[in-house]
């Protein structure tokens, strides 16, 4: 009977103890969030990588440090993280102006509002057909006053999770830009009516490019007194051809012009737009560094009928 009873006893034990043991803590490994690591490809950037490279990516809580299968290694201050994107494309144009380091303005308070990140964020996606198609994660940060770019390719299962993983670390919300792209699409073709057309008959130099010619600007409205202007070649608004985006201030006064008028300022061999004047606002550029007093020669703007 005693053996019967033991056995018994055993018997309603173990289930006990199996799930006492299963609620034990389990000891942090590598998996963890904090240590886990991501198997990238390196796409694109600043950094002095190898294109197709593959990386090793450890999102920390004070940095993102990245190493390569060949010894190539970089890190990216958490502290210094400015934006974090999503697309599905890379772009051959944004890809040459990321490495010009062209897309960073430091702040500078100009009229209110924070004339540095506009264009890489929406503008430069779409200004040239993509080059490829699959998952890629943009990394925009500062460092030593010096705007940076590391573009990764990573598998579809793991794009999301690494995205959280870098928002969660630098407190960033990642954006996704072929959603910008079409909310973008669709802003733009209910205001294209609205389009002013502009003749340069010198060459402008804009944050992107070049300008010279015949264009048609399409203003959409961004908060309070901010705005985006986009310039399409021609005499016709095709969303699929922007060829500039600039942010601009909006200032809204009664100008004494009747038809539109462009103000630039000669910065040595460039010359560049300070103020588009409509009779009832004033577009002000916010990458000009010149008051617009000191800009002299005005660019003769009609409105489109």
């Amino acid at each position: 009977m005693k053996t019967s009873a033991l056995n018994i006893s055993y018997f309603l034990l173990t289930p006990i103890l199996f799930f006492s043991l299963s609620f034990i803590p389990a000891a942090p490994t590598q998996s963890s969030p904090m240590l886990q690591e991501w198997e990238v490809k390196y796409e694109t950037g600043t950094e002095a990588v190898k294109h197709g490279r593959k990386m090793k990516v450890t999102v920390g809580s004070s940095e993102i440090f990245c190493r390569s299968d060949k010894g190539e290694i970089f890190s990216v201050p958490v502290s210094g993280v400015v934006t974090i994107f999503y697309d599905n494309t890379v772009h051959n144009r944004s890809v040459e102006w990321m490495k010009s380091g062209a897309w960073y303005v430091p702040y500078e308070p100009f009229l209110g509002f924070l004339p540095s990140f506009l264009a890489f964020g929406v503008g430069a996606a779409i200004l040239a057909p993509f080059r490829s198609k699959d998952h890629f994660v943009h990394i925009t940060w500062t460092q030593n006053g010096i705007g940076n770019v590391a573009v990764f390719e990573i598998g579809k299962k793991h794009f999301r999770a690494f995205q959280d993983r870098l928002s969660a670390a630098t407190g960033k919300e990642w954006r996704n830009l072929p959603e910008e792209r079409e909310k973008l699409r669709e802003e733009l073709e209910r205001e294209k009516d609205n389009k002013v057309s502009l003749h340069l008959e010198h060459t402008v130099q804009t944050t992107t490019r070049e300008l010279n010619g015949l264009y048609q600007l399409v203003l959409l409205e961004r908060g309070k007194d901010q705005g985006e202007l986009y310039f399409f070649p021609g005499k016709k608004v095709k969303l699929n051809k922007i060829v500039a985006v600039e942010p601009v201030g909006i200032i809204r006064e009664s100008n004494p012009v009747t038809s539109a008028e462009a103000i630039y300022h000669r910065e040595g061999d460039l010359l560049r737009i300070v103020e588009i004047r409509l009779p009832g606002m004033t577009l002000r550029f916010s990458r000009t560094r010149t008051s617009p007093a000191e800009s002299t020669t005005p660019i003769s703007v009609e409105h489109s009928q």
